[in-house]
C-alpha cells in the first residue's frame, strides 16, 4: 500500500513540473543591474541564458540550474502571465516579460546554399570542464556536431566519483537547428527559438575550422576524445 501511495505522489510531481516547464517555454526578457538580458527556455531541460546553454529542471516553484562546472544554483520563480518574476542567488529580484520567439527554421539546408564558411565547420567540437573536492569529482561535456551543410546538434553529458558511487550519463535530448559562419562568428539558431553565437578561435591552413570560444568556453575537436 504505502509503495502504491509513493507512486500516486510522484505521479502527481511529475506532471505538476511537466505544466511548469510548457508554461515557461519561450523567451522572456529582462533587466538585471542595468543591462537588458534575453532568458530562452528552449526545452525542458535547456535553457539559454545571456547566450549562454545550461541544463536546468523544474522542482515546484523553484528552477535549478546546473554550470558548466557541475554546480547547481536554485531560482525561485513567480509565473503570472507573461510576466516572470526570478530570485537570483545574489539576493535580487528581476523581472522578465515574455517576448515574441525568434521564427523557427526547420527547412532543410542544401549544400549549394551555404557558404564555403559554413562547409569548413563540421564534424564534432567539444567543451569539457571538471571539479573536485572533499573526495568527489565532477565533470561535464558539451559536444557539438555540425554537418558542413548547415546544420547542428547540441547534447551534453557528465560524470561523478566520490564516495558513494560513480555516475555517468548521458542528456539524450539533444537540441538541433541550423549555423551560419560569417567572417570569425558562428552563430546557432535552434529550431526551438533562440539564438547563440561564438567565435571562431582557430582555423587550419585547409580551411577547416577546429576551435569555437564562447565567453570563456573552448570548443575543440580535441576535446572530444
Amino acid at each position: 500500500m504505502k509503495h502504491i501511495i509513493y507512486w500516486m505522489l510522484f505521479q502527481v510531481c511529475f506532471t505538476i513540473g511537466n505544466a511548469q516547464n510548457e508554461k515557461l517555454l519561450g523567451d522572456w526578457q529582462g533587466n538585471t543591474n542595468g543591462l537588458t538580458v534575453l532568458l530562452q527556455i528552449v526545452s525542458s531541460t535547456d535553457l539559454i541564458y545571456d547566450g549562454e546553454v545550461s541544463s536546468y529542471s523544474v522542482e515546484g516553484n523553484v528552477i535549478r540550474v546546473l554550470d558548466e562546472d557541475g554546480y547547481y544554483y536554485d531560482y525561485p520563480f513567480v509565473l503570472q502571465n507573461d510576466q516572470l518574476l526570478l530570485s537570483f542567488p545574489d539576493g535580487y529580484d528581476y523581472t522578465f516579460k515574455r517576448v515574441k520567439s525568434l521564427p523557427q527554421t526547420t527547412q532543410p539546408v542544401t549544400v549549394t546554399e551555404v557558404s564555403k564558411s559554413t562547409q569548413a565547420l563540421y564534424g564534432n567540437l567539444c567543451s569539457f570542464s571538471s571539479s573536485s573536492g572533499g573526495g568527489s569529482s565532477y565533470s561535464s561535456t558539451r559536444r557539438l556536431y555540425f554537418d558542413g551543410k548547415g546544420r547542428f546538434s547540441y547534447s551534453t553529458g557528465s560524470s561523478y566519483s566520490g564516495n558513494t558511487g560513480s555516475y555517468y550519463g548521458n542528456n539524450p535530448n539533444a537540441l538541433n537547428g541550423r549555423y551560419e559562419v560569417t567572417g570569425k562568428t558562428l552563430t546557432l539558431y535552434y529550431d526551438k527559438g533562440g539564438s547563440e553565437t561564438f567565435q571562431i578561435n582557430m582555423v587550419q591552413n585547409s580551411g577547416e575550422i577546429t576551435e569555437l570560444k564562447a565567453g570563456q568556453t573552448f570548443y575543440g575537436k580535441g576535446l572530444c576524445d
